[in-house]
């Protein structure tokens, strides 16, 4: 016997059981979509980042870093801070429930965590960056994505350019860097461009103005910040970050 043919569901059976998916935590992103007023289908759901598939592919990659490092430990060490930033990651609104931030937290503002050497800041934001990146090209998930570079290596690009120096990035713009979630590693310790220009100062301000969101990493803490760059930045530090301090030993060569 034939299977027989199923009828469209009407429009308020539809909305029934758009409500019971609703209701159901599993289904939660799946959509309906009408077609016309008499049926409706089921289309492929939006990707949204879980906390169980963050775990899994910051562990993967933490792993595959420890590897590739100078470290012997077994493990990336997944400590209060590396715990608030990955809450922090999938915009959990009780990411400082381990009180991390030490000035007043926010989901709206970039992380900046400072420390001494060695403890782990920068590999941190070099596995979530591998970890954006994949969710990015494989799930079309931009959650966690950001420009990686250096205070160091901006600034030097920046002079190369424009001394056009042989084999200089000929295309690279300061502009290109006032959008988008930017991460910049090793903060203070950049030299001043052409010995006279806080660059990095002044890109921090001018994110600032847009409403951009920054991560950065150093070994210096805000006041020390505030201090080389002045009190133009200074005053705009608590806006733009989070600020979260990792103390512990250096990993280096462990």
């Amino acid at each position: 016997m034939k299977n027989a043919k199923k009828e469209p569901i009407t429009a308020g059976e539809a909305l029934r059981k758009l409500k019971t998916m609703m209701d159901d935590r599993s289904a939660v992103n799946t959509q309906l979509v009408f077609n016309n007023p008499g049926a409706a289908k089921e289309q492929k759901p939006a990707y949204v980042l879980s906390k169980k598939d963050l775990w899994r592919l910051f562990d993967y990659y933490a792993a595959k870093a420890v590897k590739e490092s100078n470290s012997t430990l077994e493990a990336y060490e997944i400590n209060n801070v590396v715990l608030t930033v990955l809450k922090y990651m999938i915009q959990d609104p009780e990411f400082n429930v381990l009180n991390m931030v030490k000035n007043t937290p926010s989901l709206q503002k970039g992380l900046l965590i400072h420390g001494p050497y060695g403890v782990g800041k920068s590999m941190l934001f070099s596995i979530l960056q591998n970890v954006g990146r994949e969710l990015a090209t494989k799930r079309n998930c931009t959650d966690i994505w950001f420009t990686y570079i250096t205070a160091n290596d901006l600034v030097q690009r920046y002079m190369d350019a424009a001394k056009n120096e042989k084999g200089a990035d000929n295309v690279f713009s300061i502009e290109n860097y006032y959008k988008g979630v930017l991460f910049i590693d090793d903060l203070g310790h950049e030299e001043k461009a052409f010995n006279k220009t806080e660059l990095i100062g002044q890109l921090l301000f001018e994110r600032h103005r847009r409403g951009a969101k920054t991560h950065v990493t150093t070994n210096f803490p805000p006041s020390e910040i505030s201090q080389r760059y002045g009190a133009f930045i200074g005053d705009r530090l608590p806006q733009m970050f989070n600020f979260i301090k990792w103390n512990g030993n250096t990993k280096r060569g462990v």
